[in-house]
Parts: C-alpha cells; sequence; structure tokens
C-alpha cells in the first residue's frame, strides 16, 4: 500500500510517494558512486534525500570524505550538485585511474532518518586527470529545495599547480654497493606553499615507514636515527631500518606527498637503489662423496649466489687430488674431457661437471677443493673427499729368482711379495711344480710352511697390505729342473691376484 502526503517546509517539491517500509526508523544506505569525469562523481541513494542545507547536509561538501585506498590521500570536494531526488555530483579535484573510498556523514532522507555507520561508503575507480586546474567553487543552497533559493561563492585560490619534489637523496637513485646499514635521507620540497606534513607518506620496501596524519615512523623502519628536520619548504627525512638490508636487495623509497595549496598538488615519486653484496656465494650438491666410488667417475658440484651479484665464471679454480682440474674458469688436462661443462643455473651461479680423461687410480682417497667469487668480490669456497672402489687384486712381485730366470743355484730360496691396497685374505697359497709334476703346496697363509718347505730361512713377513713370504726348500733343486711357482690370492673385495 502506498500514501500520498505532502511534505512540511519542502518548498518546491509538490508531494513525495511513501513506499511501504519507508519512513521512521528506516536507514538511508549509499547504492554507488562512480567517476563520470576527471573530477565528477555522480553518488546515487537508495531513496529520496532531504536537501535542506541546514539540517540535511546533502549539499555540504564536508558531507562526502573521499580518499584513495592505496595511499589514503584525500580527494577534495568542492561543490555538490542535485541532480535528482536520489543523486547528486560531487564536484572535486583532479583525481587519478585509481580506486578511491567514498564516506558519506550527516545527511538525511526526507524523512529525516540520518545516514549511519553501515553502507554509507562506495568505491570507485578515478578517472586520468588533465592538466587543467580545478576552480575551488563551494554552493551553498538556502531551503534546499529543487528549485530553491542558492548563493554560490568562488574562492580566489592562486593556481599553485606545482607539486613538491625530492632532492639530495642518500643513497642516490641506482646507486649500488650501498652498505646494508645504510640511513636512507631526502629532502622533500615544495617552492610556493610548502608541504602539507600531515599528508605525507613513505614506503621502504613497499612497506608503510612514514605515515604523516600520525606523524610517526613505522616498524622496522623506526630506528633511532630516524627522524624530520627542517620546515614545509624543505623538510629532510632521516629513516633508519632496525635491521640490515638484505643482501644485493633492490630497495624500494616511495613518497607520496601534497603542498599547502587548498586544493593540493600530489607528488608520488619511487627510486631504488641496491645493498651491497655481503653474503658469499656458496658450493653445494658436491659429487661423489663417500667409499667404493667407481674408477671412471665424473666430479660434479653447484656454485649458488642466490638474490647476490651472481658467481664470476672467471673466478672458478678447482683442484682433484692435489692437481688443477680448472683455473680462471677453464679446465685443465687431465680434467678436461669431453663431459667437463660450466652451465649457468637458476641460481645465480654455475653448474659444473669435471669428466677425467682417465681412470683414478684403485682405492685412492681423492680430495676436491674449490674456490669462486661473485661478481662484488665476496669469496666463497668449498671441498670434499672420496674413496675410490678398490678394483684390482693383491698384486705379486717375483723377488728372488725373478720371472723366467736361468742359471739359478740349486740351493736357491724362492721370495715372493704379494701387495694389495687392502689386505691379502686368509686362503692365500704359494704351490711350486716342479718338471711338471703335480703342484704342491709350500706356503698358506694362516696354516704356514708345509713339510719339505720349512728349511732355516723359510718366513712371511706380514705388514698392512704387504706380505713378504721366503721359501727355504729342505732339499736342493734337480739340476736343471723347470720350477713353477703358482701363487693364488684374493683382496677383501674378492678381486684376485695379479702378475707384476
Amino acid at each position: 500500500m502506498s500514501v500520498r502526503v505532502i511534505t512540511t517546509f519542502n518548498w518546491g517539491a509538490d508531494s513525495t510517494l511513501i513506499a511501504e517500509g519507508d519512513g521512521i526508523g528506516a536507514i538511508p544506505e549509499v547504492v554507488s558512486a562512480s567517476a563520470t569525469s576527471r573530477n565528477q562523481i555522480l553518488v546515487t541513494f537508495d531513496r529520496e534525500m532531504y536537501f535542506h542545507i541546514t539540517k540535511s547536509k546533502v549539499l555540504d561538501p564536508d558531507s562526502y570524505y573521499i580518499e584513495d585506498v592505496l595511499f589514503s590521500r584525500q580527494l577534495f570536494v568542492v561543490r555538490v550538485e542535485r541532480i535528482s531526488d536520489t543523486t547528486v555530483r560531487l564536484h572535486t579535484q583532479d583525481h587519478e585511474a585509481i580506486e578511491y573510498q567514498l564516506t558519506v556523514t550527516r545527511v538525511q532522507d526526507k524523512f529525516g532518518n540520518p545516514i549511519g555507520g553501515v553502507n554509507n561508503t562506495a568505491n570507485f575507480t578515478g578517472v586520468n586527470p588533465s592538466t587543467e586546474f580545478p576552480v575551488a567553487t563551494k554552493t551553498y543552497s538556502f531551503f534546499g529545495l529543487y528549485a530553491g533559493m542558492e548563493s554560490s561563492e568562488e574562492t580566489g585560490i592562486s593556481p599553485d599547480a606545482d607539486p613538491p619534489y625530492l632532492s639530495n637523496q642518500d643513497p642516490v637513485p641506482t646507486q649500488t654497493g650501498v652498505l646494508r646499514d645504510k640511513i636512507v635521507t631526502f629532502q622533500l620540497n615544495d617552492d610556493d606553499l610548502g608541504v602539507r606534513l600531515n599528508l605525507t607518506k613513505v614506503f621502504v620496501e613497499g612497506v608503510l615507514a612514514y605515515d604523516g596524519p600520525s606523524d610517526s615512523f613505522i616498524a622496522p623502519y623506526n630506528g633511532a636515527g630516524s627522524g624530520i628536520s627542517g620546515d614545509p619548504s624543505a623538510y629532510i627525512f632521516a629513516i633508519q631500518k632496525t635491521s640490515d638490508y638484505g643482501s644485493y636487495a633492490s630497495v624500494s623509497v616511495r613518497v607520496v606527498a601534497a603542498d599547502l595549496n587548498p586544493i593540493p598538488n600530489y607528488l608520488d615519486e619511487t627510486y631504488s637503489f641496491t645493498v651491497e653484496d655481503y653474503d658469499a656465494p656458496i658450493l653445494t650438491d658436491a659429487y661423489p662423496t663417500g667409499v667404493d666410488v667407481v674408477k671412471e667417475t665424473n666430479i660434479s658440484f653447484t656454485l649458488k649466489d642466490v638474490g647476490g651479484s651472481g658467481v664470476d665464471q672467471n673466478t672458478i679454480a678447482c683442484t682433484v687430488a692435489g692437481q688443477q682440474a680448472i683455473l680462471n674458469g677453464i679446465f685443465q688436462s687431465p680434467y678436461d674431457g669431453v663431459g667437463s661443462s660450466i652451465t649457468p643455473n637458476a641460481f645465480g651461479g654455475y653448474d659444473v661437471v669435471i669428466d677425467p680423461t682417465a681412470d683414478f687410480n684403485t682405492f685412492q682417497d681423492v680430495t676436491v677443493n674449490v674456490a669462486f667469487d661473485d661478481n662484488e668480490g665476496q669469496s666463497g669456497a668449498g671441498g670434499w673427499l672420496f674413496k675410490v672402489e678398490d678394483y684390482l687384486g693383491p698384486l705379486i712381485t717375483p723377488l728372488s729368482p725373478t720371472n723366467g730366470q736361468e742359471g739359478v743355484l740349486r740351493d736357491a730360496n724362492i721370495q715372493v711379495q704379494l701387495t694389495d691396497e687392502q689386505s691379502i685374505e686368509p686362503g692365500s697359497l704359494i704351490e711350486i711344480s716342479i718338471n711338471a709334476a703335480p703342484y704342491v703346496t709350500a706356503w698358506q697363509q694362516g696354516v704356514g710352511f708345509s713339510p719339505g718347505y720349512q728349511g732355516p730361512q723359510s718366513q712371511a713377513v706380514e705388514g698392512l697390505g704387504i706380505i713378504t713370504i721366503t721359501i727355504d726348500s729342505e732339499t736342493d733343486f734337480p739340476f736343471a729342473a723347470d720350477v713353477l711357482v703358482r701363487i693364488t690370492a684374493v683382496d677383501p673385495d674378492g678381486n684376485p691376484e695379479r702378475l707384476s
């Protein structure tokens, strides 16, 4: 149901249609706000509003507070124009193509219901400003009627179109090698009316460092050295972080400021500098490590300088088993096989592969040492050890007589040496055949010498990985006899014997 009534003291309006649910107790709300030009915003309410200037304040610019969402910079309203019973147009200073939030207070609907703290805001995106300087005009509407009496007054503002500006930045923009604990300083100037400090904000590393509205430095940029000196014509800022800036970090400094012009001119400037590279590059992923490494192994490692200036390839040096493998980033023989490579990686460094052209020795201890620098002279180093597999069996060395020797005395002793990088395993034995007769065991490790070969000079002298055996036959060898000596020996890895 609906009722037609005449609105008291609403001169110029004939009547109002009251819908069911409206009236006392209902709270007006903001439906939308939208930028229609560089300095105009259309605001729509959900019901008919009361345009009496002394009561409702719908046409009062101070009823509308606008600030950008990112930097909380106020966008000033200079005049309010009635478009319809539910819509007004705000005339503002030029805005930017960024997001703003409008907050409406003090206004009333036609039934005297004031707008509350719920649904009294709206967000909108601004329009790129022109270079024109807006004229500050404030309109007062007496008796607040659609066709009521109006009075306008022009505020005579001299067009100060120059925003504040920065000077004397330290570090200077794009500077490199800045100390990690540097206090950032700059001068904020305005040559006309001066800087409006309470609209100034400074962001360091994308974080609010100084907040003008509260006149405070914000942690972690509130060190003992932080402060402001000077006057509105030139404020000198000092910002000290309570911890070091990151190694080789790119530090941005953003200054948002306004001048004291009634319609402020804004500065929004960002510059950056680069901190010294104070973290040394590192070595990771060393390969191989441990024991029983195959003899033909490659060697590889990764050099990293994450977030730093990067590893300088020309400084890479490496020794393998005491021999130069890389010098000034160049492979050296015998470590310059076809698989050797130095490849840039995603960590500011290189993946290095060393391909030896020859196998490592059996059971060899191999030490790898690497040294390198980053592009700002920070040095890194690393080293490790690995052990090659035992791939050769015990070495048999006939000491006397030698292999194939002729004219040997009939009473000569037989002397043999067995050597291995680890040890000679039990069960090794020496067998002797004379003139193609069956072999007879002369000595067996762990058992000793057999009868017939236990002469006074028979002995087995054992050391670490070496046994020297002297066999003294109790009888002379036959004249012109062919004597065959057969030796069987193994090491702990099962590798068979080999003749020297």
